[in-house]
Protein backbone atom coordinates (compact mmCIF):
# COMPACT_ATOMS: atom_id res chain seq x y z
CA UNK A 1 0.00 0.00 0.00
CA UNK A 2 1.04 3.47 -1.24
CA UNK A 3 0.33 5.70 1.78
CA UNK A 4 1.43 8.87 0.29
CA UNK A 5 -0.56 7.84 -3.12
CA UNK A 6 -3.47 6.24 -1.59
CA UNK A 7 -3.88 9.30 0.73
CA UNK A 8 -3.74 12.12 -1.77
CA UNK A 9 -6.58 9.90 -3.93
CA UNK A 10 -8.70 10.23 -0.35
CA UNK A 11 -8.29 13.72 -0.03
CA UNK A 12 -9.01 14.48 -3.54
CA UNK A 13 -12.44 12.98 -2.86
CA UNK A 14 -13.35 15.33 0.29
CA UNK A 15 -15.71 18.28 -1.10
CA UNK A 16 -13.94 21.83 -0.07
CA UNK A 17 -14.94 25.48 -1.09
CA UNK A 18 -12.80 27.38 -2.83
CA UNK A 19 -11.59 30.68 -1.10
CA UNK A 20 -9.59 33.41 -2.24
CA UNK A 21 -6.96 35.24 0.53
CA UNK A 22 -5.95 38.46 -0.37
CA UNK A 23 -4.18 41.24 1.70
CA UNK A 24 -2.23 44.39 0.96
CA UNK A 25 1.77 44.43 1.29
CA UNK A 26 3.02 47.76 1.16
CA UNK A 27 1.39 49.00 -2.25
CA UNK A 28 1.01 45.10 -3.39
CA UNK A 29 -1.81 42.66 -3.24
CA UNK A 30 -1.15 39.65 -2.87
CA UNK A 31 -3.31 36.71 -2.93
CA UNK A 32 -3.86 32.59 -2.30
CA UNK A 33 -6.20 29.90 -2.75
CA UNK A 34 -7.20 28.14 0.75
CA UNK A 35 -9.54 25.05 1.04
CA UNK A 36 -8.94 24.10 4.23
CA UNK A 37 -10.76 26.97 5.69
CA UNK A 38 -12.71 25.82 9.44
CA UNK A 39 -14.25 27.22 12.20
CA UNK A 40 -12.23 27.04 15.48
CA UNK A 41 -14.97 29.41 17.75
CA UNK A 42 -17.74 29.91 16.19
CA UNK A 43 -19.14 32.15 18.89
CA UNK A 44 -20.21 35.45 17.90
CA UNK A 45 -18.34 37.05 20.93
CA UNK A 46 -14.97 35.69 19.50
CA UNK A 47 -15.42 33.97 15.97
CA UNK A 48 -12.25 32.53 14.73
CA UNK A 49 -11.15 30.22 11.47
CA UNK A 50 -7.97 28.62 10.67
CA UNK A 51 -6.55 27.36 7.82
CA UNK A 52 -3.34 26.05 6.25
CA UNK A 53 -1.00 27.27 4.00
CA UNK A 54 2.51 26.13 2.32
CA UNK A 55 5.44 27.60 4.29
CA UNK A 56 6.81 29.03 1.20
CA UNK A 57 4.14 31.15 0.67
CA UNK A 58 4.31 34.87 0.81
CA UNK A 59 1.00 36.00 1.22
CA UNK A 60 1.28 33.65 4.53
CA UNK A 61 4.40 35.99 4.95
CA UNK A 62 2.20 39.34 4.55
CA UNK A 63 -0.53 38.34 7.38
CA UNK A 64 2.46 37.54 9.60
CA UNK A 65 3.25 41.17 9.32
CA UNK A 66 -0.38 41.78 11.64
CA UNK A 67 -2.37 43.39 8.55
CA UNK A 68 -5.17 42.77 8.31
CA UNK A 69 -6.82 40.66 5.22
CA UNK A 70 -10.26 39.06 3.60
CA UNK A 71 -11.06 35.69 2.82
CA UNK A 72 -13.22 35.50 -0.12
CA UNK A 73 -15.57 32.16 -0.38
CA UNK A 74 -15.87 32.23 -4.10
CA UNK A 75 -19.05 31.90 -6.09
CA UNK A 76 -20.45 29.09 -8.76
CA UNK A 77 -19.49 32.45 -11.35
CA UNK A 78 -15.77 33.07 -10.23
CA UNK A 79 -14.43 29.92 -11.74
CA UNK A 80 -12.22 32.29 -13.87
CA UNK A 81 -10.71 33.88 -10.54
CA UNK A 82 -10.77 30.66 -8.95
CA UNK A 83 -8.43 29.66 -12.28
CA UNK A 84 -5.56 33.01 -12.09
CA UNK A 85 -4.55 31.29 -8.37
CA UNK A 86 -4.72 27.49 -9.47
CA UNK A 87 -1.56 26.10 -8.72
CA UNK A 88 0.54 29.32 -7.31
CA UNK A 89 1.65 28.53 -3.96
CA UNK A 90 3.86 31.06 -3.13
CA UNK A 91 1.27 33.84 -3.01
CA UNK A 92 1.00 36.21 -6.08
CA UNK A 93 1.42 39.39 -6.78
CA UNK A 94 -2.58 39.92 -7.82
CA UNK A 95 -3.38 42.55 -11.65
CA UNK A 96 -5.93 44.24 -9.91
CA UNK A 97 -7.23 45.02 -13.38
CA UNK A 98 -8.53 41.20 -13.75
CA UNK A 99 -10.21 41.21 -10.14
CA UNK A 100 -13.26 43.05 -9.54
CA UNK A 101 -12.08 44.37 -6.09
CA UNK A 102 -14.20 46.57 -3.42
CA UNK A 103 -13.37 48.00 -0.48
CA UNK A 104 -10.72 50.47 1.03
CA UNK A 105 -7.31 50.74 -1.11
CA UNK A 106 -5.93 49.06 2.43
CA UNK A 107 -7.82 45.96 2.42
CA UNK A 108 -8.63 43.94 -0.80
CA UNK A 109 -11.81 42.19 -0.91
CA UNK A 110 -13.59 40.43 -4.18
CA UNK A 111 -16.85 41.33 -5.45
CA UNK A 112 -19.84 39.23 -5.42
CA UNK A 113 -18.36 36.24 -3.66
CA UNK A 114 -20.57 34.25 -1.31
CA UNK A 115 -18.66 34.53 1.94
CA UNK A 116 -16.44 37.17 3.20
CA UNK A 117 -14.55 37.32 6.85
CA UNK A 118 -12.30 40.35 7.69
CA UNK A 119 -9.98 38.93 9.69
CA UNK A 120 -6.31 39.05 11.69
CA UNK A 121 -3.77 36.71 12.45
CA UNK A 122 -3.94 35.43 16.69
CA UNK A 123 -1.89 32.21 16.46
CA UNK A 124 0.89 30.37 13.68
CA UNK A 125 1.67 27.10 14.47
CA UNK A 126 4.68 25.83 11.61
CA UNK A 127 5.40 22.42 13.45
CA UNK A 128 4.62 21.03 10.44
CA UNK A 129 5.59 20.79 6.39
CA UNK A 130 2.45 23.56 6.00
CA UNK A 131 1.72 26.44 8.42
CA UNK A 132 -1.44 26.50 10.64
CA UNK A 133 -3.09 29.78 10.63
CA UNK A 134 -5.43 30.91 13.33
CA UNK A 135 -7.33 33.89 12.86
CA UNK A 136 -10.21 36.27 14.42
CA UNK A 137 -12.94 37.24 12.43
CA UNK A 138 -13.16 40.73 12.56
CA UNK A 139 -16.47 41.63 10.16
CA UNK A 140 -18.21 39.37 8.26
CA UNK A 141 -20.94 39.11 5.00
CA UNK A 142 -22.82 36.58 3.60
CA UNK A 143 -24.94 36.56 0.45
CA UNK A 144 -27.19 33.69 0.59
CA UNK A 145 -28.63 34.30 -2.73
CA UNK A 146 -25.77 32.54 -4.75
CA UNK A 147 -23.80 29.38 -4.08
CA UNK A 148 -20.28 28.32 -3.25
CA UNK A 149 -18.23 27.57 -5.69
CA UNK A 150 -16.34 23.78 -4.45
CA UNK A 151 -13.45 21.86 -5.47
CA UNK A 152 -13.69 18.01 -5.61
CA UNK A 153 -12.60 15.43 -7.52
CA UNK A 154 -9.65 17.96 -8.52
CA UNK A 155 -12.34 19.95 -10.41
CA UNK A 156 -14.65 23.00 -9.78
CA UNK A 157 -18.11 21.61 -9.24
CA UNK A 158 -21.43 23.22 -8.80
CA UNK A 159 -24.05 22.01 -6.33
CA UNK A 160 -27.33 22.18 -6.16
CA UNK A 161 -30.15 23.67 -3.46
CA UNK A 162 -30.53 20.91 -0.76
CA UNK A 163 -34.06 18.96 -0.50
Amino acid sequence: MNLKGDFRDVMKEIPTSVSILLVRDREEIKGCTISSLVSVDISSENPHVMFVLRKDSGTGESIQSGRDFSINLLNQNQIHIANLFANKFSGIKIDTTVLDLEGSKALPQITDCNIRLICNLVEVNNKYVSVIYICRVKEILINKTIKPLIYWNRNFCEISNPK
